[in-house]
């Protein structure tokens, strides 16, 4: 199996990680498309937080 692209997103609950540093980290290292998001979440409807929450 061969990745292509790794999306890293941008979480700032969480900030003991460096989005930047890792981004260069894995472009250096591996062959590979880096794309950074922010939230996942700020992009779900209702339904989908309802079921993310019920599982």
């Amino acid at each position: 199996m061969r990745i292509s692209k790794i999306i890293l997103y941008n979480e700032p609950s969480v900030p003991e990680i460096n989005i930047k540093k890792a981004e260069k980290f894995l472009i250096e290292t591996f062959d590979v498309e880096i794309q950074i998001r922010g939230n996942i979440f700020k992009k779900l409807d209702k339904k989908t937080y309802e079921k993310i929450a019920s599982t």
